[in-house]
C-alpha cells in the first residue's frame, strides 16, 4: 500500500465530491444528539461526532485509493 497515495486526496484543494463526504460527516450529528440526550453526557455527544466523521473520512480515502488503482 503506497501511503503517499492514500493521503493525497487530504493535501488537494476541496473538490464536489469531498463537499459530499462533509455533508455525510455532518449527519453524524443526528444520532450524536439523540444518544446524548439519552445519556446526558456532552463527552459523549462529542465522540460519537468525531468517531463518525473520522470513519466516513477513512471509508471516502479507501474508495478514492481504489479507484485510483483499478
Amino acid at each position: 500500500m503506497d501511503w503517499k497515495k492514500f493521503w493525497a486526496p487530504v493535501s488537494e484543494e476541496m473538490r464536489k465530491e469531498q463537499i459530499w463526504v462533509n455533508i455525510i460527516g455532518a449527519l453524524g450529528l443526528l444520532p450524536a444528539g439523540y444518544i446524548g440526550k439519552m445519556t446526558d453526557s456532552f463527552l459523549v455527544c462529542m465522540g460519537i461526532i468525531v468517531l463518525w466523521y473520522i470513519l466516513v473520512f477513512f471509508l471516502y480515502l479507501i474508495y478514492i485509493y481504489n479507484k485510483q488503482i483499478v
